[in-house]
């Protein structure tokens, strides 16, 4: 059972984590569209790989499968998704941080033209310079990356348990 756990969440986590080195790459998070489509397709990959390990732990369990048993594949799927997702993000910033840099100052550039629009006095421009650097390096990537793996691994997994979960005869 743990391999089915480790096997679909690091594939997702490498699909994931390939996708996100070519989006920096080729410089597609300049344009709204491309960001929409990596998230899109993050969640796709991740909700996938959740749908077949859950079939798969129930297909090694002889065709049945607890409530409990499928929520926690796809809570260990997901959470194995987050921690390659840093894994990878790290090894990223740690060989190649001069990829990140255009990133971070287009984001940069962003906030700041979008509070001089709102000509809001009570923004802290410091320290939402900061914030934003804090989300290119390995430590501010980190929470969000797992937070939204086990968010999105436990909604699949809520509507997956529905389908596919055994219920005991009594």
């Amino acid at each position: 059972m743990n391999k089915v756990y480790g096997i679909f969440g690091a594939v997702s986590g490498i699909v994931t984590s390939a996708f996100l080195y070519f989006y920096y790459q080729k410089e597609l998070y300049t344009m709204r569209e491309n960001n929409l489509l990596f998230r899109g397709f993050s969640v796709i990959i991740l909700a996938l790989c959740v749908i077949f390990a859950i079939i798969a732990a129930k297909k090694i369990n002889g065709n049945t499968i607890s409530f409990m048993r499928s929520m926690f594949t796809g809570f260990m799927v997901s959470l194995i998704n987050g921690l390659v997702n840093f894994i990878l993000f790290s090894l990223l910033f740690v060989s190649m941080p001069a990829l990140l840099v255009k990133p971070e100052q287009i984001a940069k550039e962003q906030f700041v033209h979008n509070a001089e629009i709102q000509r809001d006095s009570t923004i802290n421009i410091a320290k939402a310079m900061e914030s934003i650097h804090q989300q290119f390096t390995p430590g501010g990537f980190l929470l969000p990356s797992l937070f939204s793996s086990v968010i999105i691994g436990i909604l699949v997994s809520i509507f997956v348990t529905a389908f596919v979960y055994s219920r005991s005869e009594r």
